[in-house]
């Protein structure tokens, strides 16, 4: 069908002309009682800035007011006119209480100045007390920041922010309405449309607040309030109490959950500080599920979920353990839905942000339609440079001139880039890059500032992926000084890259020689000593450490050629070490290294605070000595594998060793935790289901306790097996002669590598 006035191609059901606004024939114009047409007040309160309220009632048009909010398919509000109640400053008046939180109490007011029910909510008296109170506060500012910011029909809007005697407040849209958990209480099961409908407008309000930079991270059916509109529900997003802003700092309180349970992911679980914009996906999957299926998320079941089955797929891939499995973006999502085969397809097909959302009736829209094809209104949308509302056919802001279309493109690839850098995927940083628009116009200083960070993501990303490259083919090539610069260089660029460390720490490995369970050599050692002459030990007061002390020997360093899985460098040479020495009994554990340094680096942190401490570097642990002061230091490489053979002339110090594959050596079974055996239940284990010929069979391997395993002769545990332990010295060629060792006694401490 054309348009009769400009001769576009048009919808058969449109109403009105979404290139030039004409009315179509045969569409009857009703009148409200002044007379204006009901289209002419449509779509003046529809093309209003949207954070515009309407003016207040004027003497002699009492009713105008709910006249202009009915015909523009809003409730009128019921605002109390008893004049009770208790002022909030010179505008509010608190009506009553709706409720209450953690921290914060939320009240219905009436506006004094527009006529006009809100909610109020501040922080109560007794969140500010005592010694979590400027966390409460911070938290209650951090929401108000964050929600501020996000002007969308399916978020509660901020009205105003202000504090008084008694504390800070918010003042925001009342809903009268139900929470979504209400909801789905009383209806048990939704319509499977009617879910989906709901769903797409809380998906868009998130997709709304991503775009702003802003993590909801505590989306779940009770933040999530019902407004009535035209007939059915309309979902506003609240509590951005857990917001998180870009890099802003998180707070943490005592008593107040960081999520909820249920929809929480894993990642956040485990440190809520690190989460990325794909946490809100994960609960959005769970959200979903319950929309469609009337069940609680706790355990996610297929046979719930109604047809078609790509449905199911699309809730598992939002609910993915791993972050980037799920869905990149809430856009993507949306798309997905948009593709859906069956009955809901039709319902999902325009749910797409890049449709816009009439702001007179809520129609959905092309992105570049001009009017609404349902009520004629006039099509806008804010400069995301200035905020100026501007026509959606104009190609650049009459305000600040910015190209919109690029400004959002630009938008769009830092958001993408931003979560790359936090996963460390350089390569895919590279791509982004190569998708920014030529050129693009954004003279503002928002766009200035959103150049120069996709222009700082690029460079970083492409020289750690150049560093990294450079390892790699250094580590093929066993070069490791090689490897250790390049690793090094991407250190120095971002110091928490995974895969630079790990390049950096086997470079170290082969430098400083240190030992493993499967390259021990025989040798000559002292004659046997008494037990009662290791007994001697001593604690080190600082960090709890149990020191043994070792009396000066003589032994044969290195590996015979005939040794299975023999280094190439591990020349047979004797030593002599002139001096006695005090060596830690166990790998020095998670919780002393947390006592003396404060930190927790470990990986397998759940392996608890007795299992050792990992993930350090070699200048970590002298950082740790330094700290832990009374002499403490790494043991030079000659004084372990002197005590780690404890007199023996075996492979191993409870006799030869057989492997039988690489995770396959019973002769390690006894005295230590290796890949064969070291299978656990703990969560963050490294997932071994793959891994062939194993000792036993297990699905994820991780590290365990010290001191499980039997001891040498000198009761020292653990030395082989658990994890690698860091050395003083560096490593060098073995000579051919007698090396005799000097080196002042003092307590030498253990500590570990990050490999």
């Amino acid at each position: 069908m054309l348009c009769p006035h400009c001769q576009s191609e048009i919808a058969q059901e449109s109403k009105f002309c979404p290139e030039c606004g004409t009315r179509i024939s045969g569409m009857s114009r009703a009148s409200h009682a002044d007379g204006a047409s009901l289209d002419g007040m449509r779509t003046m309160v529809g093309t209003a800035p949207r954070d515009s309220v309407a003016p207040a009632a004027s003497p002699g048009h009492e009713g105008t007011l709910d006249k202009v909010m009915t015909l523009a398919g809003m409730p009128a509000p019921a605002v109390s006119t008893d004049g009770g109640g208790k002022p909030l400053g010179d505008r509010y008046q608190l009506m009553r209480e709706l409720g209450e939180g953690g921290f914060a109490r939320v009240w219905l007011a009436k506006d004094l100045k527009l006529g006009r029910q809100v909610a109020v909510k501040r922080l109560k008296a007794e969140a500010e007390k005592g010694h979590e109170g400027g966390l409460a506060r911070k938290r209650f500012l951090q929401e108000s920041q964050a929600i501020v910011r996000l002007n969308h029909r399916n978020i509660v809007q901020v009205f105003d922010a202000d504090s008084d005697a008694e504390g800070p407040y918010l003042v925001m849209e009342y809903i009268d309405g139900p929470t979504l958990r209400e909801h789905l209480r009383q209806a048990d099961r939704l319509d499977q449309a009617e879910a989906l409908r709901l769903f797409q407008g809380i998906a868009q309000g998130v997709a709304f607040s991503h775009r702003h930079n802003i993590i909801h991270r505590d989306l779940k059916p009770t933040n999530i309030l019902l407004a009535q509109d035209g007939g059915q529900f309309l979902p506003k997003i609240v509590d951005f109490g857990l917001a998180r802003a870009g890099a802003d700092s998180n707070v943490s309180l005592t008593g107040y959950g960081m999520g909820t349970m249920g929809y929480m992911p894993p990642e956040q679980r485990r440190d809520a500080k690190n989460v990325n914009h794909t946490a809100d996906i994960y609960a959005l999957g769970k959200i979903l599920y319950e929309l469609v299926s009337g069940a609680v998320p706790d355990n996610v079941l297929p046979n719930k979920i109604p047809p078609p089955p790509a449905l199911a797929r699309v809730i598992f891939k939002c609910i993915e353990d791993n972050p980037a499995e799920r869905y990149f973006s809430v856009d993507e999502l949306l798309g997905e839905l948009s593709n859906l085969s069956g009955p809901s397809a039709e319902l999902v097909a325009g749910s797409n942000l890049d449709a816009n959302a009439c702001p007179s009736c809520q129609a959905p829209n092309r992105h570049d339609a001009k009017f609404c094809e349902r009520c004629g209104a006039g099509m806008m949308r804010p400069c995301p440079e200035c905020e100026r509302e501007n026509r959606v056919s104009l190609p650049f802001c009459g305000g600040c001139g910015t190209d919109v279309s690029a400004f959002l493109a630009v938008q769009d690839i830092a958001q993408k880039m931003r979560a790359y850098a936090g996963e460390k995927k350089w390569t895919r940083i590279e791509k982004e890059y190569a998708l920014l628009p030529e050129s693009p116009r954004l003279p503002g200083e928002k766009g200035s500032k959103l150049l120069a960070e996709v222009e700082s993501l690029y460079n970083a990303a492409a020289q750690i992926e150049a560093h990294l490259s450079t390892a790699r083919a250094a580590a093929a090539k066993q070069d490791w000084p090689e490897v250790m610069a390049a690793a090094d260089k991407a250190l120095a660029l971002d110091d928490s890259d995974t895969e630079a460390k790990m390049l950096r720490d086997e470079a170290r490995s082969h430098q400083l020689r240190v030992p493993d369970g499967f390259r021990l050599a025989p040798g000559s050692g002292p004659e046997p000593y008494t037990n009662t002459v290791w007994a001697r030990a001593i604690v080190h007061e600082k960090s709890g450490i149990e020191l043994v002390y070792i009396p000066a020997g003589t032994f044969t360093m290195g590996s015979p050629t005939t040794e299975a899985d023999r280094g190439g460098d591990e020349t047979q040479h004797q030593v002599t070490i002139s001096h006695g020495f005090y060596l830690g009994k166990y790998e020095v554990t998670q919780a002393q290294w947390e006592k003396v340094t404060g930190k927790s680096p470990s990986h397998f942190k759940n392996a608890g605070a007795a299992a050792p401490v990992e993930n350090v570097s070699w200048d970590d642990c002298q950082a740790f000595c330094k700290e832990a002061g009374s002499g403490l230091r790494l043991p030079l490489e000659a004084e372990w594998e002197y005590a780690c053979r404890a007199g023996t002339t075996t492979a191993l110090y409870s006799g030869d060793i057989k492997i039988i594959s690489e995770r396959n050596a019973p002769a390690l079974d006894p005295i230590a935790w290796y890949g064969g055996n070291s299978g656990v239940t703990y969560e963050g284990g490294y997932d071994s289901s793959g891994w062939p010929e194993k000792q036993e069979d297990h699905k994820r391997a991780g590290t365990h306790p010290v001191g499980q395993k039997k001891p040498n002769a000198w009761g020292l545990y653990d030395m082989i097996g658990n994890v690698w332990e860091w050395c003083k010295d560096k490593s060098k060629t073995y000579p051919a002669g007698p090396v005799t060792l000097k080196q002042p006694a003092g307590p030498a401490g253990r500590a570990d590598s990050d490999s």
